[in-house]
């Protein structure tokens, strides 16, 4: 059963939903990888992709919603215009990798913020405690949205042209404060949520 989708609305004043990945959102997964421009594809796997294989489509939307969780945002047709995603490095590990990517059309917009806002606050419930993020060192917002993510984020540099950081997580009894200014940067907006029966949180695209 797909879970009830949660309604936000971007920076210009868009409607979109927010819910989990389901295997039964795999075609429009694909279609919205397809879409996205080669810078965008480059900053989010760090290397030319122009295609996923059917293997890498599976694992990306086979989520067990625990130590492999995803989120998207779609629009009121079903359209996926942003997955923020984390993996934990190992079964049962309190880090995880973090990764959000966003349609072009839709960046900055508010839509990585509401996603990664969401992402975090399933991660702290699951037993996560840090993100790790890898990215390009001239993602400047990613960058930013990183070192923002949690207190004492920690900056290294494993080869020449990435960084990589690690923030630990605000656990449920401390303030959110210092993920605040991260989730606006990471966007460049700011996010308004109330629930809703929509016709997103249905069947699914």
């Amino acid at each position: 059963m797909i879970e009830r989708a949660e309604s936000f609305s971007t920076r210009d004043g868009s409607e979109l939903f927010v819910r989990p990945l389901t295997p039964a959102d795999r075609a429009a997964y694909l279609r919205a990888f397809e879409h996205l421009s080669d810078e965008t594809r480059y900053r989010r796997f760090l290397a030319p992709i122009k295609h996923l294989t059917s293997s890498e489509v599976a694992y990306f939307t086979n989520v067990d919603h625990r130590d492999h969780e995803a989120l998207i945002a779609l629009t009121r047709e079903g359209e996926i215009v942003g997955v923020a995603r984390y993996i934990r490095f190992g079964e049962g590990a309190d880090a995880a990798e973090v990764a959000v990517t966003v349609a072009d059309a839709w960046q900055g917009r508010g839509v990585g913020t509401a996603l990664l806002h969401r992402l975090a606050e399933r991660g702290r419930r699951a037993g996560v405690k840090a993100f790790r993020g890898i990215c390009l060192t001239g993602n400047t917002d990613m960058q930013q949205l990183l070192r923002e993510l949690g207190p004492g984020a920690r900056a290294s540099h494993p080869e020449p042209g990435l960084v990589e950081i690690e923030a630990r997580l605000p656990s449920p009894g401390e303030t959110h404060e210092p993920i605040t200014p991260a989730l606006r940067a990471a966007a460049h907006g700011h996010h308004h949520a109330k629930s809703t029966g929509s016709p997103a949180s249905g069947p699914g695209p």
